[in-house]
């Protein structure tokens, strides 16, 4: 399917659940892509973003796992980033699924789920965040290294990453979202770094495997059901703080260490 030249804009839900669609040429003139415009697009794998895109809403790629290739300029980026799209470009250092430099220096991201073949990921300095549903679901990666500089998790990041076995997160990181590592099947341990005051809800729900977190004295503030789900897990804490204090309050195995 070939959209006309001259359109510079698909409006919200245009190809909403056309599960047949598997390809769409998009105009040089395309200048914004509304919201949910390829949600449930179950067949569309690739799709090329002219270099006039400017503004995309949210929701565009719900439900399908289409590989957008697209010369993105710093305005684009920033746009998907905001909606909570995880992307690299050379221009804007943000977040990212797996990215990859295609045939004439374009970039590929994965603007759904993870692809199956990602399994481990190094997340490049100058991040500062991890966007909302950022890795979620991507079932086969094993670890991710996060930089310096990266302050928050945000919400359902690393959801039913269900071979993560490792994670680094770095000193500095000041909160991590609802249910960021929820259903981490094989997440064993984890280091909450110095410097996190903020464990969301469900923030490690249901990861069962987990059986030893390390907690800080600057965490102040634990969501009740951030461990629910998590029978096996102890608490090695800085001192009698407070995810101390928690652990006590809410049957939770806690030691200082």
């Amino acid at each position: 399917m070939t959209i006309p030249e001259g359109v510079t804009g698909i409006g919200d839900g245009a190809f909403y659940q056309c599960t047949s669609l598997t390809g769409l040429e998009l105009p040089d003139a395309l200048q914004y892509v509304g919201s949910y415009a390829f949600e449930s697009c179950t067949s569309l794998t690739e799709l090329y973003f002219p270099p006039n895109v400017s503004s995309v809403g949210s929701g565009v790629f719900n439900y399908c796992e289409a590989t957008v290739h697209a010369a993105m300029d710093s305005a684009t980026a920033q746009s998907l980033w905001e909606k909570g799209y995880a992307i690299v470009t050379p221009e804007y250092p943000g977040l990212f699924l797996r990215a990859t430099e295609t045939e004439g220096g374009q970039w590929a991201y994965t603007v759904s789920d993870c692809k199956e073949d990602t399994v481990q990921v190094v997340i490049p300095e100058g991040t500062t965040a991890i966007a909302y549903n950022a890795f979620r679901n991507c079932s086969r990666l094993t670890s991710v290294s996060v930089p310096d500089g990266v302050t928050t998790i945000g919400g359902y990041a690393f959801e039913s990453c269900k071979s993560l076995t490792s994670i680094h997160l770095p000193d500095g990181m000041t909160s991590i979202g609802e249910c960021a590592f929820q259903f981490c099947d094989k997440l064993l341990s984890i280091n909450i770094p110095g410097g996190c005051t903020t464990i969301g809800a469900r923030a490690f729900a249901n990861s069962a495997r987990l059986t030893a977190v390390y907690m800080p004295d600057t965490v102040t503030s634990i969501a009740r059901d951030a461990f629910e789900g998590c029978a096996g897990v102890t608490f090695l804490c800085e001192s009698q703080n407070a995810a101390y204090q928690f652990a006590q309050a809410n049957g939770i195995a806690c030691r200082v260490e």
